[in-house]
């Protein structure tokens, strides 16, 4: 890489009304980065009204970024809600890959809007890597299912191996202890099935090749480090990156969606003519709402 040419990047997250409760940081977070040529894209996924341009939601991120002393652009845009969450990622995510594919960036960093590294320099070190795909590692911020009783309180990353752990008829997913992560950025082998989304650096040739996709049991960043074995494209940790990640549980803001779909069910044909949810989506919605409703 020439070291003359700074790369301009562009800075994005897939973000909803799930993550309300730490924006504010965040937003101040992102355009206060130590790098000197960068651009922002928010994409919204929150369940509001289906056909409007705008939403009160989408007027109030605009407004916060108005009170930062940003100089690049800032974009924030409304995406497709729909009922598979996986989907729902990996939609957003290609919202974003479409729009940097169509710009000027030579480089990607996506930043989940839950997720605060303690060093604001990151992105300059990660740029002079001049590595394909850099990522680090975060908590996972969730309760770890184990066959295992000792592994339960073993703080673990949102990373994990390709081979499960088998317990009967059972797979879990071995997950990659915090503290087995050494300092220094280090390429991840083939022995990884899957590294978080969160914070992860792409270069323009990756974004070339890869599209984002989930399958039945395979979500964006499992997909995602699948295809980049499969298209022989080496990623990196920086192990060396400390992050705070403020992952919540939204068991609440789930019944206020699932609350909302209910009553749409009720506008007639509008399902039927909305992206939102097959047959399928609305039976599971269902049962997971009568669930939701008795706890």
């Amino acid at each position: 890489m020439d070291e003359t040419i700074t790369p301009r990047v562009l800075v994005a997250t897939p973000t909803s009304g799930y993550k309300e409760y730490c924006e504010e940081e965040f937003i101040h977070q992102i355009t206060s980065l130590d790098y000197p040529s960068y651009d922002i894209f928010i994409v919204d996924n929150t369940l509001e009204d289906l056909d409007a341009e705008t939403t009160p939601r989408i007027d109030r991120l605009r407004s916060l970024f108005d009170e930062q002393d940003f100089k690049g652009t800032a974009v924030v845009a409304k995406d497709v809600w729909c009922f598979d969450p996986t989907r729902r990622v990996a939609t957003s995510y290609n919202k974003i890959r479409d729009f940097f594919l169509r710009g000027p960036w030579t480089h990607l960093l996506i930043i989940e809007s839950d997720i605060f590294p303690d060093d604001k320099s990151f992105l300059k070190r990660w740029i002079r890597e001049d590595k394909p795909v850099i990522t680090a590692p975060y908590t996972l911020g969730m309760i770890i299912q184990s066959p295992k009783e000792e592994e339960k309180n073993i703080p673990k990353a949102a990373m994990w191996y390709k081979r499960p752990i088998i317990f009967g008829q059972l797979e879990f997913y071995r997950w990659v202890a915090l503290d087995d992560i050494l300092p220094g950025i280090r390429e991840l082998d083939f022995t990884i099935g899957g590294f978080g989304t969160g914070l992860v650096l792409l270069h323009r040739e990756v974004l070339q090749q890869i599209i984002f996709r989930n399958e039945q049991k395979g979500t964006p960043d499992k997909c995602l480090k699948s295809d980049l074995d499969d298209y022989g494209i080496k990623s990196y940790l920086d192990g060396s990156l400390k992050i705070r990640h403020e992952q919540q549980v939204w068991d609440k803001l789930l019944q206020k969606d699932y609350a909302t779909i209910k009553e749409l069910k009720y506008c007639g044909d509008h399902l039927k003519r909305s992206p939102i949810m097959t047959t399928k989506d609305m039976h599971e919605f269902m049962q997971q709402y009568s669930r939701m409703v008795k706890k």
